[in-house]
């Protein structure tokens, strides 16, 4: 009885794919996009930064590296960093001539959206988890203020990658195990 149920429901739902198409595909070739692209905002390589690279493209391996460049020294040095280390994701500069970083990453972003390559963009912060709760005001404020501004944006999900720093008394005991204290 209960294998003659599923075989029943099972045929139904096929016959229905068959008359009526899949129910999650698309009826227009426009909506037919690649899939989940990927963002990352990034100051500088660091750890933080290179934990959420890792991340994004885990996540999809189209992945774009963005960096709001707000003076040119900082943004050539960047570049370097970025040649030097060979990193195989792709580094854009976007000039901010007006240090307004949310603004010109949210511009960024709109652009990406427009393109319509991907039906769902993923934006993935970095963010610096400090050891004690009061020094996050010090920290991060650039990184929520970009969270709360992309959460009202329907194809784009946001996701935040903690980097929790070591504390200076493990760094010490480690450094005396290994002798270089």
């Amino acid at each position: 009885m209960f294998l003659r149920a599923n075989i029943n429901r099972l045929f139904s739902l096929k016959l229905r794919t068959l008359i009526f198409g899949h129910p999650l595909a698309s009826k227009n070739a426009e909506e037919a996009k690649v899939g989940v692209g990927g963002g990352v905002p990034v100051y500088d390589l660091n750890l933080i930064v290179l934990k959420t690279l890792k991340y994004a493209s885990a996540l999809t391996p189209q992945v774009t590296a963005v960096h709001i460049a707000s003076d040119p020294n900082r943004a050539a040095k960047l570049l370097k960093h970025w040649a030097e280390q060979h990193m195989e994701i792709p580094l854009e500069i976007v000039e901010s001539p007006y240090r307004a970083t949310v603004h010109d990453l949210l511009n960024y972003v709109d652009k990406v959206e427009k393109n319509g390559n991907f039906d769902t963009i993923t934006i993935a912060i970095p963010e610096y988890v400090p050891e004690k709760l009061w020094q996050n005001i010090l920290h991060n404020q650039t990184g929520q203020l970009m969270k709360l501004m992309l959460l009202f944006r329907k194809s784009i999900l946001v996701t935040s990658v903690p980097y929790h720093s070591v504390p200076k008394e493990a760094l010490l005991v480690d450094s005396k195990r290994n002798g270089t204290i």
